[in-house]
């Protein structure tokens, strides 16, 4: 925040470790940033996986409820995948209501091209929030 950031978004929290433990730690850490940068948006990126296993879908509320930002990492595009946009529009797809529920930002990732062919699949479907993962 001294450096004139107005949000932090730590990534990539995996459905494998988001329990009590992982979502109690991130309230914590949120919480003393927001003491030391009361202005800072403090958010967390948890891994596409997490939110297709209904089993997650507590810790993602908890997760929820402690933090200003939560974000979906949509993941690598795998190697066989031609069209990354395609891949980034039907993951999004399958969480639409997710996405409308948290609200949810997207982040993309892969070469320039590609993720800037997933933000315009994205945009071109509604999906306004959405940000490149460097």
């Amino acid at each position: 925040a001294s450096l004139g950031f107005e949000e932090i978004l730590f990534t990539t929290l995996s459905a494998d470790t988001l329990n009590e433990r992982t979502v109690a730690a991130c309230a914590s850490l949120a919480e003393a940033l927001k003491k030391t940068a009361p202005r800072l948006l403090v958010g967390f990126a948890v891994e596409y996986a997490a939110f297709t296993d209904a089993e997650r879908a507590p810790m993602l509320e908890k997760l929820a409820a402690c933090t200003d930002i939560l974000a979906v990492d949509l993941g690598d595009i795998p190697a066989d995948e031609k069209d990354s946009a395609a891949f980034a529009r039907t993951r999004a797809a399958s969480l639409y209501g997710s996405i409308a529920y948290y609200p949810l930002r997207i982040l993309v990732r892969g070469t320039e091209a590609d993720a800037s062919a997933q933000l315009r699949a994205l945009q071109d479907a509604g999906i306004p929030a959405v940000q490149i993962l460097g």
